[in-house]
């Protein structure tokens, strides 16, 4: 992976599936995002209806939050070399603590996928997303040193997604993955930040 050594990380992920949360008492994986390796850094998620649950480490508790059923959830994992992981859905804080190790390394991976080896379900995914966390107020998404035409299309989407975690306009929290955008610092991404987004566009070389 391109990115080991990286100072910070995110997966990023929007999916729906109608799994039933019940799956989680068999220790079923009917949908699962993982980002790991050999290492001792490990994030294993599991989405069901109803229930998530969060795994890192045998040696930890297993962590669980509700979901609206039938409803698209963004979840979102930050990680900041060894100092701090941060896992959030639909922009709320889940879990938060301090990784066993740095990731991504040599070894890193990131799974996704879904299952039907218990019952007939359906399970749609939005988008899956990975990469250095963005500065925040740079408008540079990427991380390439430059505010161009693929970073627009990402701040396009914090401005005018109604989403869970994402939520364009005027005092509403446009989340975690839009800091990036958010030039006035004010929580939300706007008009405002818009310009100043114009302000630093140029196309690419």
């Amino acid at each position: 992976m391109c990115y080991v050594g990286a100072e910070s990380f995110f997966v990023d992920w929007c999916a729906v599936t109608d799994n039933p949360s019940w799956l989680l008492d068999l220790s079923a994986v009917p949908v699962v995002v993982v980002a790991g390796g050999r290492g001792s850094a490990f994030y294993h998620s599991t989405l069901t209806d109803g229930r998530v649950q969060f795994f890192r480490d045998t040696a930890f508790p297993l962590e669980f939050a509700d979901v609206a059923s039938g409803a698209a959830h963004h979840y979102r994992l930050e990680l900041h070399g060894t100092a701090s992981y941060l896992w959030s859905i639909d922009g709320q804080v889940v879990d938060a603590g301090v990784p066993e190790g740095a990731y991504p390394d040599s070894t890193a991976v990131i799974i996704w996928g879904a299952g039907r080896e218990y019952v007939d379900a359906t399970t749609r995914w939005d988008y899956v997303r990975y990469g250095v966390i963005p500065v925040d107020a740079s408008g540079d998404f990427d991380g390439s040193d430059s505010v161009d035409l693929f970073d627009y299309y990402f701040a396009h989407e914090c401005l005018t997604n109604r989403r869970p975690g994402i939520n364009g306009g005027p005092h509403l929290d446009a989340g975690p993955g839009c800091r990036f955008t958010d030039f006035d610092f004010d929580g939300d991404v706007d008009l405002r930040d818009l310009a100043a987004f114009q302000n630093q566009f140029r196309r690419s070389p």
